[in-house]
């Protein structure tokens, strides 16, 4: 009878754990809050509506996160806090060519940020691109997209020296 109210017990405290959650850590999953996502996109384009051959480079803070080639996107997981200024140009040898696209954003832990991007040429060579609210996400999320980079701020040398 004793074995059977220490079964119960342990049974008990087994399905507590498991109905309020272990804590994110002790499964190697972050809890969302220490840490914002930036989501870059390059939507697919032909030669018709603008594409460009160049890839794009993406800066953030003046530092080089990345390269984006047509149909591609890119995550990157940010753990300082304050203002960011994004920079997306068309890499061109170790220079760049035509207009770039800027954007600031005030990063706060646990949001996420959308940029969509696309090359331009009518008026010269470039690339635009916009914030995405909720509607532009939904409507990008479910496109095609060739591969998908992912890259990690480096703590030890943040984007925003004095927020980490």
């Amino acid at each position: 009878m004793k074995k059977i109210k220490q079964i119960r017990v342990l049974f008990g405290l087994i399905v507590s754990i498991v109905l309020l959650g272990l804590p994110g850590n002790v499964l190697g999953q972050s809890n969302g809050k220490d840490f914002a996502e930036i989501y870059v996109y390059r939507a697919n384009q032909n030669m018709f509506n603008g594409k460009n051959p160049l890839e794009v480079k993406i800066t953030m803070n003046n530092k080089e996160i990345g390269l984006l080639q047509n149909g591609t996107k890119l995550k990157y997981k940010v753990y300082s806090k304050g203002s960011i200024k994004i920079k997306c140009f068309l890499a061109y040898s170790e220079g760049s060519v035509g207009k770039p696209y800027y954007k600031t954003i005030d990063v706060e832990n646990g949001k996420e940020y959308h940029v969509s991007l696309k090359t331009v040429s009518l008026t010269g060579p470039g690339v635009a691109g916009k914030l995405l609210d909720e509607k532009g996400i939904s409507k990008i999320t479910k496109k095609k997209f060739y591969d998908e980079s992912e890259y990690v701020e480096d703590k030890s040398n943040p984007i925003i020296k004095e927020n980490i």
